[in-house]
């Protein structure tokens, strides 16, 4: 089931809802809610009402977690893709995480998208990314960069090659992946190509 709350039916536009729904409807296709069930079950259920076992289980499966934390930040960055593939553009997938960055209270275009993306270079060079290790989600910001390395994909193309110019260099999915890894990873201190 997907859910669209009033506020973001009321202020995103029908392309931006595109690209919610077709980002969900990834989630869906690719079977995240299952595989989160488990990797919560997996981490978290066993032995977690005993006393003093919830603890220990806690600190013994950080490993586990932070690598399930990193699979899930990298299927969201999937799902952003399966939201451009829906709508069409990558625009309104940066539209949209520049208005949920804002609180959704904002348009598209009272967002400055090159501050955001500077903020990445703060975030990547900061001690703060390491917080992010146990996020679900990547920041915003390296959600913007991935859509932007999508855009120039031949996987974009493949699924709307009457989008495509004659003359544009498209790079495979290989290196799409790897553009994409450098962004949503918060281990690495990599810079953004400008």
């Amino acid at each position: 089931m997907i859910v669209l709350n009033s506020s973001m039916v009321e202020r995103f536009t029908p392309q931006e809802l595109k690209s919610v729904i077709g980002h969900e409807c990834g989630h869906i296709h690719n079977n995240h809610g299952i595989y989160n069930i488990l990797a919560s079950l997996l981490i978290d259920g066993v032995g977690a009402s005993i006393p003093g076992v919830r603890e220990v289980l806690a600190l013994a499966s950080l490993p586990l977690r932070i690598a399930i934390q990193t699979w899930s930040r990298a299927a969201e960055v999937t799902c952003d893709r399966a939201g451009a593939l829906c709508c069409g553009e990558v625009e309104s997938i940066i539209s949209t995480q520049s208005k949920l960055l804002s609180g959704g209270l904002l348009s598209g275009h009272q967002v400055n998208v090159d501050a955001l993306l500077e903020q990445y270079d703060s975030l990547r060079t900061s001690p703060v990314r390491i917080t992010e290790m146990l996020s679900t989600h990547p920041a915003g910001v390296r959600r913007i960069l991935a859509a932007k390395e999508f855009i120039n994909s031949q996987v974009f193309y493949d699924w709307h090659p009457e989008l495509k110019a004659p003359d544009m260099h498209l790079y495979p999915k290989e290196e799409l992946d790897a553009r994409c890894a450098r962004y949503i990873s918060v281990t690495k201190n990599e810079g953004r190509g400008k």
